[in-house]
C-alpha cells in the first residue's frame, strides 16, 4: 500500500508501492525486522491511514539524521559536547518536521510506520517530535503554556513549538549504549534502571553547548524520564518537572512501546495507550495524558481486529470525539468464515459489539 523503508535509519527502500506481497518478499521483510506493512487489496479499499508527516518529509528528515547520530556518537565517545554543526542539522531537522506537523489538521492519526530495528534510533526522534508537537499544540491552545510562576500563557506559542521541536529531536541523542527506556510486561510499564536513564539524559544535557541550544530544549533532554509522582531519577515531581519535559515522556513512551527496537516487538497502539492512561497521575501528568488520549486512537484504520461476537474485521474510520467507538469492515462471521463485507460502528449502531482483540 505505501514503499517499504528499512535498513540504516530506516532509509534504504526495500519494497515499492504497487508490487505484489509474494512469499520470497515476505521472507526477507521479516528477515529485515520489518513487521508491518500497509496491505492494498479490495478489502482495505478506501482505509485511509493519516500521517501528519509526509513520506517525503519523514524520509528527508532521516536522511539527515542518520549523519548526525554518527558525529553526535563520536563527539560523546571522546566527551566533548556537540558542535555547532551538529545543532544546525538537528536544528533543520527538527523545524522541517514542525513546519508540516504544525500545518496539518486536527485528525486522527497512526504512528504505525512499521520500521525495523536498524531504522529506531532515526525514527524515534521524529516520530517523538511529531507527536509531541501534536500534544502541545493541542495543550497550549486549550489550557495555555506553562510560564514563570505557574502562570498559563497563550503567547509566543509558535516560537515555544520550535523550542519544543528541538528539544525532542535532541532527546536521546546521549544514548551511547542499548537502552529501550520503557516497555511493557504483563499489561504494566516497566522502566530501564534509573542509573541508565539518568546516565543518558545527564549525558546529552551535559553535551549540549547551552549558546545554542534554549533552556526548554535543554530542559526536555535532562529531564523527559522524571516522573509526576517524583519517583524519577532526579526526584522532581509534578510541576517541578518543565512542561516540555512532561510532554516529551508521553510522546517518548508511546513510540518506544509501538516501535520495533532490538529485542523487542513493537506492541500494538490499544496496548501502549491503554499502559500510558493507567499511569496517568504517576508517571506522567495527567493534563497531558489527557490531551494525548484525544489525539491517537487505540484502532486505528488499517487494524485488524476481533469483536466480542467472534466476528472480525479491519478497522476503517476513526471519528476524533469517538476514538474508542470505530468503524469496522467485518470480513468474518463468528465461525471464521469469510462474508460479504459488512460496515459497522462499534458501540454506535452495534452498542452489544466491543473489540476483545487487535493485531
Amino acid at each position: 500500500g505505501k514503499d517499504v523503508f528499512g535498513g540504516r535509519g530506516g532509509t534504504v527502500p526495500l519494497l515499492r508501492a504497487g508490487v505484489v506481497l509474494e512469499s520470497r518478499y515476505r521472507r526477507a521483510l521479516v528477515d529485515a525486522g520489518i513487521t508491518r506493512v500497509l496491505v492494498s487489496d479490495a478489502e482495505s479499499d478506501g482505509i485511509n491511514v493519516t500521517s501528519p508527516l509526509s513520506e517525503s518529509r519523514r524520509l528527508d528528515a532521516a536522511t539527515r539524521l542518520v549523519p548526525l547520530l554518527e558525529l553526535t556518537q563520536n563527539l560523546l565517545a571522546r566527551g566533548e559536547r556537540f558542535s555547532y554543526d551538529a545543532v544546525a542539522t538537528a536544528s533543520e531537522v527538527a523545524s522541517l518536521v514542525a513546519h508540516e506537523v504544525l500545518e496539518s489538521r486536527d485528525d486522527v492519526i497512526s504512528f504505525d510506520d512499521g520500521f525495523g530495528p536498524d531504522g529506531y534510533p532515526v525514527q524515534h526522534p521524529i516520530d517523538v517530535t511529531v507527536l509531541g508537537l501534536l500534544i502541545a499544540r493541542k495543550l497550549f491552545a486549550e489550557n495555555g503554556r506553562a510560564a514563570a510562576g505557574g502562570v498559563r500563557t497563550t503567547l509566543g506559542l509558535d516560537d515555544s513549538l520550535r523550542r519544543l521541536s528541538l528539544g525532542l529531536i535532541l532527546h536521546d541523542l546521549g544514548v551511547t549504549g542499548a537502552s529501550d527506556g520503557m516497555r511493557l510486561v504483563d499489561g504494566s510499564l516497566e522502566e530501564d534502571p534509573w542509573e541508565v536513564l539518568h546516565a543518558h539524559t545527564q549525558t546529552g544535557h551535559d553535551a549540549l553547548p547551552w549558546s545554542l541550544v534554549s533552556a526548554h530544549a535543554s530542559a526536555t533532554v535532562r529531564h523527559h524520564h522524571e516522573h509526576w509522582d517524583g519517583t524519577g531519577p532526579q526526584g522532581l515531581a509534578g510541576e517541578q518537572i518543565p512542561q516540555f519535559a512532561r510532554i516529551a515522556a508521553v510522546a517518548d513512551t508511546y513510540d518506544a512501546l509501538t516501535s520495533a527496537r532490538a529485542g523487542h516487538a513493537p506492541e500494538p497502539s490499544h496496548a501502549a495507550v491503554e499502559a500510558i492512561a493507567r499511569a496517568s497521575g504517576t508517571l506522567f501528568d495527567p493534563e497531558v495524558v489527557e490531551v494525548f488520549l484525544t489525539i491517537v486512537a487505540p484502532f486505528p484504520p488499517g487494524t485488524e481486529v476481533t469483536l466480542s461476537d467472534g466476528s472480525a474485521g479491519v478497522v476503517t474510520e476513526v471519528a476524533p470525539a469517538a476514538l474508542h467507538r470505530p468503524f469496522v469492515r467485518l470480513l468474518r462471521d463468528p465461525a471464521g468464515a469469510r462474508r460479504e463485507p459488512l460496515e459497522v460502528a462499534v458501540g454506535g449502531g452495534h452498542p452489544g459489539l466491543t473489540i476483545v482483540s487487535a493485531a
